[in-house]
């Protein structure tokens, strides 16, 4: 959890069944600006395996900040949290990745990770 430009606490969490999956690893960094300053948002990852035949699953989320004013932020936000997943996925790895935006469909942020996670 970390504060927002107001000083309020934010965060995200991630729920999964223990009975159908095991957790590997949990991985989270602080997402940064192309300046590589910190944008006061979280990525949160966790390493799965389901327990049936162990394949591998990682389920990424972050909150990133709303706000005309955090539009830019947002977008560096979002491509930092590309390189966080490419960083930390393994190649048989399925990926799920549930995110609040805090953005509109149009804005440059869901558009860049939208377009770029289809390809990871």
């Amino acid at each position: 959890m970390t504060e927002d430009g107001d000083g309020k606490p934010d965060g995200c969490a991630i729920f999964y069944h223990t009975s159908r999956l095991s957790l590997e690893e949990v991985i989270h960094r602080e997402l940064l600006n192309l300046m590589r300053f910190s944008t006061s948002s979280l990525a949160f990852a966790l390493k799965l395996k389901f327990l049936e035949d162990s394949k591998p699953l990682m389920v990424v989320t972050t909150h990133l900040k709303a706000g005309d004013a955090a539009e830019k932020t947002r977008y560096e936000a979002c491509q930092d949290l590309i390189e966080f997943i490419k960083e930390n996925k393994d190649p048989e790895e399925l990926i799920v990745l549930g995110v609040d935006l805090g953005e509109n469909p149009w804005e440059k942020g869901h558009k860049f990770l939208t377009q770029t996670y289809k390809v990871l």
